[in-house]
């Protein structure tokens, strides 16, 4: 069987910012079966799945910031169930103190079990500089 490999678009968000469809279909014509995205440029999640399926292009993950997640995660969450994701990734925090940092850790096991209520995975993808 054939490896599934999926390519982080952040890799080539220029690319997406000029030409975001045209982009995934050359991701495709590359070999990939899916991507991890980093936004969505402005495509809402029915369009895009229509496009991904069109392509025969999977949902690998999608890398969420903290903020939205706060704010949105419900909404997140119908999203990605829409594009067929099954991943949720957290992938920048960055905060000034040990307590900030506490505080943080004791959200995303909230957020992660949350995620997990609807069949969904929860990543946290450390980018951060120590403090």
């Amino acid at each position: 069987m054939r490896p599934k490999i999926a390519l982080q678009l952040w890799s080539i968000q220029k690319e997406c910012q000029n030409d975001f469809l045209g982009t995934l279909t050359k991701v495709k014509e590359m070999g990939y079966s899916g991507v991890e995205f980093a936004g969505y440029y402005g495509m809402d999640a029915e369009s895009l799945r229509r496009h991904l399926d069109s392509l025969g292009l999977k949902a690998a993950e999608s890398h969420i910031p903290y903020e939205e997640l706060l704010g949105h995660f419900d909404e997140v969450i119908n999203r990605e169930k829409t594009l067929g994701n099954s991943r949720i990734v957290c992938p920048y925090a960055n905060f000034a103190t040990w307590s900030e940092w506490q505080h943080f850790f004791k959200t995303i096991q909230k957020l992660a079990s949350k995620a997990a209520e609807a069949d969904m995975e929860f990543i946290y993808h450390n980018h951060v500089r120590p403090i």
